[in-house]
């Protein structure tokens, strides 16, 4: 009877130990685990500062082609004033139609005069 208590408790030293080592793996693996999910975390903060940031640069390249657009139609709707001055004056200048052989010469240099114009040379 000594000699089966001794070998159940041999068997239980063993299934104990080998519980133990188990349980040693286990939480091993589980901190281990933890520290990936923390390591997750912090990349995906990372990531949203980073999709963040770009939103914001992206935010600014849209307001600024807006402004560019807007300064774009300025200058277009300038030079269209600029170059509708001399056209305004050779319609208001222009010859009646009665005299046209005589007027074509006069017509002709105000054309002449009006290229200049709006072509300065430097």
């Amino acid at each position: 009877m000594a000699k089966e208590k001794e070998r159940i408790s041999n068997e239980q030293k063993v299934m104990e130990m080998r519980f133990a080592s188990e349980i040693e793996k286990r939480d091993a693996t589980i901190l281990e685990l933890e520290g990936s999910v923390l390591d997750l975390r912090q990349m995906i903060v990372n990531k949203d500062k980073v999709i963040e940031e770009q939103e914001e640069q992206i935010e600014r390249y849209r307001t600024s082609f807006r402004q560019l657009m807007k300064l774009g139609f300025v200058v277009t709707g300038n030079k269209i004033k600029k170059a509708g001055v001399p056209l305004k004056r050779l319609i208001k200048n222009s010859p009646s139609s009665d005299n046209d052989d005589d007027d074509n010469e006069g017509t002709m240099a105000t054309l002449t005069l009006l290229k200049e114009e709006s072509n300065p040379k430097a």
